[in-house]
């Protein structure tokens, strides 16, 4: 569902059922282990009655999927497993032998640190501050969002959700220092926060719109000072009676993707029972952001010297700049522009036949094929993609909100006349060795490298939308307004029930949106093509229009 503009239409994506197929006939679990990771993987992927049978990625299993798996296994059965094995023993027959396999224990907990004036950053945090430093009035790392709630007289239960957010997490109520050339976090005591109430019913409806654009530039559109505790905005805008809109904005030093569904899932939990009970079922989290950080640190100085290893292999000879067909746009507006797509039935159907022959993920055969089509547009055969990962790996992070987000460097060097089954096998295999590795930070392996950070145009994302069932029975939930990008493309794979949702954003500065639609366009085509004919060679593969894509 797209709105008139263009862009994903959240509201309208909640109403749609998302179920996912199975191409295996149903066997039940034989043992007391299979049945708790029945139930594990049912609560992880939003499906029911799954057999030891199917695959975890053909049900709709991804990487940030994966590791809440890994997370829950930890927690659970007190055994750790790296994403390969999960990628290796994807059904629950082979999950089970491979836990039972494994004598060590894993006891690694998180230690809560002692209370201090100030305490270590984590390595991401410390990238952002010195990327805010050097460009201070920057909104690019401002992650916005807005929440509907149709329901009378809810102020008071607004106040009370809101300050049990504040109160449980400290990412809320921190800020950065400056001390002897370092950066450090600094927490504030919990303090009632008084809400920003704003009634709009008595305006005409074009009164309200311009009030609600200028709400969303000073809540959206403002740059955060690091070293003022409270780095989030949040206004409440009184449209109707029973109509509310909750403006809300956090920057990424202090949270990140995941975190924001964290704080979505809390306030609806928290609102829907102040209303029903005048109470909160706040449960204390264990460790905070902080014990997160110093944990982290310690553990890289001590048990990493293999992620290391393997990173700085993978940066030797670091590529040139991908030579982009870029134009020089004039007319910018200071907003970016959203294409999408959906990709239909019949090619999801195609696309899901070659994931259960080849046992690769979907986002593996998108990223094969981004890769040939960036190899076509620039000629250049050693491709840099992006892909962020949750890094929460372990089981203690799950329920925290911060800035755990690692980037993935996804390199791959293209033959042409290599068959694109090979090379799809080849990327499926180098993704599962990143992922297994992606809680080295890149920040670190620059620093060991002397290098400075890669200046990374393209990057692909899938998006879980695996809670739309829970969110639709709420309220309305949109993230989409907006558009600030950070690199040149980013492509957004959303898997749903028998379509796929392509959404592209990009810079305006260096594309206009009839070249991204082309683009996306010929993206698909390699994609369907692979889909139908693997066995061809990467230099047959889908494309039909080089010459477009070469040449300005």
């Amino acid at each position: 569902p797209i709105t008139a503009n263009g862009k994903v239409n959240r509201a309208r994506l909640l109403e749609m059922e998302v179920t996912f197929t199975r191409e295996n006939a149903y066997q039940a679990a034989t043992n007391e282990l299979e049945e708790k990771l029945v139930a594990i993987w049912e609560d992880v992927l939003g499906v029911e009655r799954i057999g030891i049978q199917d695959n975890f990625f053909e049900l709709g299993g991804h990487s940030l999927g994966v590791i809440k798996l890994m997370s829950t296994i930890q927690r659970e059965f007190g055994k750790s497993l790296s994403y390969r094995d999960l990628y290796i023993d994807s059904t629950i027959s082979k999950l089970a032998k491979k836990i039972e396999s494994i004598e060590e224990e894993y006891a690694n907990t998180i230690p809560v640190l002692e209370a201090s004036e100030l305490y270590d950053v984590s390595f991401a945090q410390r990238r952002m501050w010195i990327i805010n430093e050097l460009n201070p009035q920057s909104i690019a790392y401002n992650m916005p969002g807005r929440f509907v709630i149709k329901d009378t007289e809810p102020e008071e239960a607004f106040k009370a959700t809101i300050n049990a957010l504040v109160m449980k997490h400290e990412s809320f109520r921190t800020s950065f220092i400056e001390k002897d050339g370092d950066v450090f976090q600094k927490i504030e005591e919990y303090q009632a926060v008084e809400l920003d109430i704003e009634d709009l019913m008595q305006l005409q409806e074009e009164e309200k719109y311009q009030k609600m654009l200028d709400a969303e530039s000073l809540i959206f559109a403002q740059p955060f000072n690091l070293k003022e505790s409270g780095l989030y905005r949040m206004k409440i805008l009184k449209i109707n009676v029973d109509h509310y809109e909750v403006l809300f904005c956090i920057h990424h030093i202090i949270s990140d993707g995941v975190s924001m569904g964290i704080i979505r899932n809390e306030f609806f939990k928290y609102y829907e029972n102040y209303k029903q009970n005048k109470r909160l079922p706040i449960t204390p989290l264990k460790i905070q952001y902080k014990d997160f950080a110093a944990w982290q640190n310690n553990i890289i100085e001590e048990k990493m010297d293999e992620a290391l290893h393997y990173w700085e292999r993978k940066f030797v000879n670091f590529p040139d700049k991908l030579l982009l067909p870029e134009r020089m746009i004039m007319d910018y507006d200071g907003n970016d522009g959203q294409y999408n797509v959906v990709i239909d039935n019949d090619l999801n159907q195609k696309i899901k036949a070659l994931v259960s022959t080849t046992q690769i993920s979907v986002f593996s055969l998108f990223l094969s094929s981004l890769y040939v089509l960036l190899n076509r547009m620039t000629g250049q055969d050693d491709i840099i993609i992006g892909s962020p990962v949750a890094g929460r790996e372990h089981f203690e992070t799950e329920e925290i909100v911060g800035c755990f987000v690692n980037t993935l460097i996804l390199r791959e060097k293209i033959n042409r006349n290599e068959r694109f089954d090979h090379f799809l096998q080849h990327v499926s295999t180098s993704v599962s060795e990143a992922v297994t590795y992606q809680a080295y930070p890149l920040e670190l392996v620059l620093e060991n490298l002397q290098m400075k950070y890669p200046d990374i145009q393209v990057f692909l994302n899938i998006i879980n939308f695996s809670d739309v069932n829970e969110l639709k029975n709420s309220s309305q939930y949109d993230f989409s307004k907006n558009v600030n990008v950070k690199f040149d493309m980013i492509f957004y794979i959303t898997p749903l029930d028998d379509r796929i949702l392509l959404t592209c954003e990009y810079r305006k500065t260096k594309f206009k949106n009839t070249d991204i639609q082309h683009i996306v366009g010929e993206l698909i085509k390699v994609i369907s093509d692979a889909a139908s004919h693997s066995e061809k060679s990467i230099s047959e593969i889908g494309l039909t229009t080089r010459r477009r894509l070469v040449k300005r």
